[in-house]
């Protein structure tokens, strides 16, 4: 299959990362206003970058049916192959360790490139206009900015500093994949952020740890130092609480924790009946598919088989694997409109 490239110019607000805004440390809204040049594709690396209108004259089938760009000229991006640790998943906003201080690090680095809007680049490889976004409308891309003489892929800077898992889908290529595994490689090592002691044994949920607003969240000895991008390089920033600290448990394996978690909880608490299980067999009956990456690779999506997501833990939920060596299956959405490039 050709492979085409996708490249979006536009700028990124700083102040819509937490504790100012909502945004935590994989997902970010950038702005393309009405640029006509601010999409652009080419088909090949033999063709030239040419202008397209597709994702202002389509809406994205997913869930729901959503444009891909709102009211205030912005697209959501996903940063593609990572997973940082959640800062507010629903249904409570519940928040994992480290989530404020991975954020607070992506704050800091953009802030260190200028006054916000901060002008930034992102870029995907697709082989048609449905693969770009995802279920939500979020274009799954890689995401540049310019700090000093260097540019830097927000994506390797914060797997390669432990401020985030590497995630792999059905979607990426080779070529993007073995990057970020080299990435996280490194962090592990160093044994930095999310690699830290315990990091593949189940962190038990609690309920009380959900999203603080900035001007309420209580300052602690957990400060988050932005890793420095080159030699000399890097400010020490905001201070995140003070349960910030401590092991993370694999983002795709707490959104169903809280989601198992919430369906379990003791009588006259909410309880609903749901499922009464335990986590391991929740896991099991969720049925997620996925594919181990070397098999993936080796063999492609339709011939390697695929796994379970709960294959790849013990009966205790401790993860047994790498994170790099789990590769995800995508949930497809559809382009609805004037989709030709």
């Amino acid at each position: 299959m050709q492979t085409g490239l996708l490249h979006i110019a536009g700028t990124i607000r700083t102040e819509q990362l937490w504790p100012q805004g909502d945004s935590d440390a994989d997902t970010l809204k950038m702005f393309v206003g009405d640029n006509e040049k601010a999409f652009q594709f080419r088909a090949s690396p033999f063709d030239n970058f040419a202008p397209t209108q597709v994702f202002r004259k389509c809406e994205v089938q997913g869930i729901t049916k959503k444009q891909p760009i709102n009211a205030q000229g912005e697209i959501t991006i996903r940063l593609q192959g990572i997973d940082a640790p959640e800062l507010h998943y629903l249904p409570k906003r519940y928040r994992q360790n480290l989530a404020e201080t991975s954020t607070l690090v992506l704050s800091s680095l953009l802030q260190s490139v200028g006054d916000s809007p901060v002008p930034c680049r992102a870029f995907t490889y697709v082989a048609q206009p449905d693969d770009v976004c995802d279920i939500y409308a979020r274009v799954i891309a890689d995401v540049l900015v310019m700090v000093g003489k260097q540019e830097i892929s927000l994506n390797k800077y914060l797997v390669e500093n432990g401020y985030a898992f590497p995630a792999f889908y059905t979607s990426l290529y080779p070529f993007e994949i073995l990057p970020l595994t080299k990435a996280a490689k490194k962090a592990k090592r160093r044994r930095l952020g999310v690699w830290g002691e315990n990091c593949y044994t189940l962190v038990p949920f609690n309920p009380a740890q959900t999203l603080r607003r900035g001007e309420q969240s209580p300052s602690g000895d957990n400060v988050a130092e932005t890793p420095p991008v080159a030699e000399g390089e890097g400010d020490n920033i905001a201070t995140a609480g003070n349960d910030d600290t401590g092991p993370a448990n694999f983002p795709k394996l707490f959104r169903r924790q809280c989601s198992y978690e919430t369906k379990n909880l003791p009588a006259g608490a909410g309880a609903n009946g749901e499922f009464t299980g335990t986590l391991m067999e929740y896991l099991r009956q969720s049925n997620d598919k996925c594919y181990e990456t070397k098999k993936f690779l080796e063999k492609g999506m339709y011939i390697a088989r695929p796994d379970n997501f709960s294959d790849f833990f013990d009966d205790d939920c401790n993860l047994l694997a790498e994170p790099w060596d789990i590769i995800f299956t995508e949930k497809p959405s559809k382009l609805v409109g004037e989709v030709e490039w």
